[in-house]
């Protein structure tokens, strides 16, 4: 939503989950979320002033979000569990691309996003579903596990059994500037294995995954057949 560059920047807030009201004003350009950008919190590192307002009135105070999200985890397409054979019904499984660190827009200690979500809307509350081993949890092309990459999208099928994730593949930041590489995107699958974990799978060009989703043990990747290949294509570039 905003971002510490050009010519307003905002520094430290991160992508937010608002449950919609009709009628209501939801802060932009100068809230984040129910926080004014004049807050002392939106001080670029303490070197200079706050962002100041740029309406001269608010329709409304904005209301609190159902949830605040990572920072630089730049958090895409979502959808909510409905089938209590999967689990969590009604919790929000959110994919995030991750943060792309480049021309002047700050640094990060450690790699953000690259992972799905799974938010509860009622409390806020917001914890790592696919998420890669390793000791920052990066893509998987820089922990070298053949896991996740860039996550944009992710979908129940009809009966809510099956979470299909979309995979941007891999992007580097070389010679300032994102770089993509070209057959690596997959699509992920994920469906609750008769252990009562979940079992991931999937199909493109990677390689086996090698990462869990709450920590449990996973499948190996299998092949789609053409149809679900050309719904797969279709996601793909509507999001990429």
């Amino acid at each position: 939503m905003y971002d510490e560059r050009d010519s307003r920047p905002v520094y430290g807030a991160g992508d937010l989950l608002w449950k919609i009201q009709p009628g209501l004003w939801y802060g932009f350009p100068d809230f984040w979320g129910d926080i004014p950008l004049t807050h002392s919190r939106f001080d670029q590192k303490k070197k200079e002033c706050p962002p100041q307002f740029l309406l001269a009135h608010h329709p409304n105070c904005p209301p609190t979000p159902a949830a605040k999200l990572a920072v630089r985890g730049s958090s895409d397409g979502f959808d909510f569990s409905r089938n209590p054979c999967f689990g969590h019904c009604g919790e929000a499984f959110i994919a995030e691309f991750g943060d792309i660190v480049h021309y002047g827009n700050g640094k990060v200690r450690r790699p953000v996003g690259c992972r799905v979500i799974r938010v509860d809307p009622c409390s806020g509350v917001v914890n790592d579903f696919i998420i890669n081993r390793g000791n920052e949890a990066g893509p998987g092309s820089k922990e070298c596990n053949g896991g996740v990459e860039r996550l944009v999208d992710c979908r129940f099928n009809s009966d809510g059994s099956v979470l299909s994730v979309v995979d941007f593949g891999v992007m580097t930041d070389e010679h300032n500037k994102p770089t993509p590489y070209p057959c690596t995107g997959v699509i992920w699958r994920v469906r609750k294995a008769c252990d009562d974990s979940c079992c991931v799978s999937g199909a493109g060009e990677t390689g086996p995954a090698d990462f869990h989703p709450r920590g449990e043990p996973i499948g190996r990747p299998v092949n789609v057949d053409s149809d679900r290949k050309a719904r797969g294509q279709y996601v793909y570039m509507k999001h990429c």
